[in-house]
């Protein structure tokens, strides 16, 4: 007998599903039956391509068809699920082995972070230890400051009263030597011989003296003399000073008295004193050539003449407004115009203001 025409043909090609009990469902390429067609039933269907490459006629048996579809996907799926637990086992091998990585990585960071740990509680450490130190060095220091503010009053007072005693100690000394040389004099200008070495400076001033008739010869006494500074070939056209020891002051008070019969000759005479009196008198020379030459356009004082004595200058002037002009004196110490402005300060007159220099 002719076989039915079966119920039920798939529309697709064949597909497999795996569910959880690992049973396939099976759909057929069109033509193919249903799997509870009849056991003899043969249709003509076109031929059906697997991945092993198994070929089937045309008409074949449904159910021998389906058994041998069966055991082929069994396979299939056996290998796959082989396949798929060499992978995962693999995957899984993989997952460990880059775990175990991991965690030797992250067992070196928690070394390392033990480490630094220990380093930082060190280093606080030290820093508590340093804070303490220099707390106790800042309080010792401020008990040094206390210490040094009244040490260093006491040390100011004593560099104080030191300076004053040095300054008093060195003007006592100019004066010393000041007087030590109270009875010299020394003479300008006195021709030089060639023959230096045996130059006799006693006889040219003892000569000297007498020729200008400032002293006689019977008057004359003196200690010694010689010529200042060494020699050079300058000093025929340029003579050394002469310095004369007397004595008696007298004599050289009486020298100076007729000092201005050296005017005639080419010798000058003047006192001998230290250096640092001598530069104080070069700088109230100077005073006392500005304030002559500033109060020379005044039109009430007029400075006459200054005269330089022992550190002290003596200025002369005269009030020009008065019907008969009057004459001042007045001494100045160095220490009060040497380096100061309006120092000289005329006295009022006849409701005129003050002129000053």
């Amino acid at each position: 007998k002719k076989p039915k025409k079966p119920d039920a043909v798939c529309s697709s090609d064949v597909t497999v599903s795996n569910s959880n009990d690992m049973s396939p469902n099976v759909s057929v390429s069109p033509g193919v039956i249903d799997a509870h067609a009849s056991d003899h039933v043969s249709l003509p269907v076109t031929s059906l391509e697997l991945e092993s490459d198994i070929s089937y006629d045309k008409e074949f048996d449904g159910e021998a068809n389906y058994q041998l579809l069966q055991k082929h996907f069994q396979q299939k799926i056996m290998s796959l699920k082989t396949e798929f637990q060499t992978k995962l086992e693999k995957l899984y091998n993989h997952i460990n082995k880059q775990e175990i990585t991991f965690q030797a990585k992250v067992d070196t960071l928690h070394n390392i972070i033990d480490r630094k740990d220990d380093v930082i509680g060190k280093l606080n450490k030290d820093i508590g230890e340093l804070k303490h130190s220099v707390g106790f060095l800042s309080s010792e220091t401020t008990e040094l400051n206390k210490t040094l503010a009244v040490n260093r009053k006491a040390v100011s007072d004593r560099i104080d009263i030191a300076e004053g005693e040095v300054s008093a100690i060195k003007s006592k000394t100019v004066d010393l030597e000041d007087r030590s040389r109270r009875c010299n004099l020394v003479f300008f200008n006195f021709p030089e011989e060639s023959s230096h070495a045996t130059e006799n400076c006693e006889n040219t001033v003892e000569e000297l003296l007498p020729s200008l008739d400032v002293l006689p010869r019977e008057d004359i006494w003196i200690d010694r003399a010689h010529r200042l500074g060494r020699w050079t070939p300058q000093c025929a056209s340029k003579p050394r000073p002469i310095i004369v020891k007397f004595s008696y002051y007298k004599q050289k008070e009486k020298i100076l008295q007729n000092g201005f019969k050296f005017r005639n000759s080419h010798v000058n005479v003047s006192e001998d004193f230290s250096k640092e009196t001598l530069h104080v008198h070069r700088e109230l020379r100077k005073c006392g050539h500005e304030a002559k030459e500033n109060m020379r356009n005044d039109p009430f004082f007029d400075v006459k003449m200054f005269k330089v004595t022992y550190r002290r200058l003596v200025v002369t002037y005269v009030n020009k407004i008065e019907p008969t002009p009057k004459t001042f004196v007045k001494t100045f110490a160095p220490e009060d115009i040497i380096g100061r402005d309006n120092w000289f300060i005329p006295p009022q007159g006849h409701g005129q203001a003050n002129a000053s220099v």
